[in-house]
């Protein structure tokens, strides 16, 4: 019984770990965060000019 319940407790801690991974990167980054990397790295700079 002992083990089984240790068994058990490692994956409850396993699938908590997943499941608070999974929450922390779902966020999108913000939309300032986007402009401000669009404007600092334009797409017309992107690429070396010939």
């Amino acid at each position: 019984m002992n083990l089984a319940q240790r068994i058990s407790a490692y994956l409850f801690l396993i699938l908590l770990a997943i499941a608070l991974f999974f929450l922390e990167s779902e966020p999108k980054p913000r939309p300032a965060e986007q402009s401000v990397v669009a404007n600092r790295y334009p797409a017309s700079t992107a690429l070396p000019a010939r």
